[in-house]
């Protein structure tokens, strides 16, 4: 804290996970986060999303990039849990 090196910290932990959104209050740091992860952030200080730098990842798993590959990935998920119901 003593660094304020908060949006550091938050980034780091935030990049090594396997979520695909960061909620900050703080527009300075929402931008600094999303710089240092390529990750969407969305910024409760003024409602914004901070996403200008997406990661390739990201887009992919959005739609915004080969947008067949999201819809197939969302029939085989779909198709996956009714045929683990069917086990249940």
């Amino acid at each position: 804290m003593r660094a304020n090196s908060h949006a550091e910290h938050k980034a780091k932990t935030y990049k090594s996970s396997e979520y695909v959104l960061f909620i900050e209050s703080s527009l300075s740091q929402a931008i600094e986060i999303n710089r240092i992860t390529k990750k969407p952030v969305l910024c409760t200080e003024n409602f914004e999303m901070i996403f200008d730098s997406e990661s390739v990842m990201y887009n992919i798993k959005s739609g915004k990039h080969f947008p067949f590959l999201r819809n197939f990935a969302l029939k085989i998920r779909s198709m996956l849990r009714k045929w683990k119901k069917s086990f249940n």
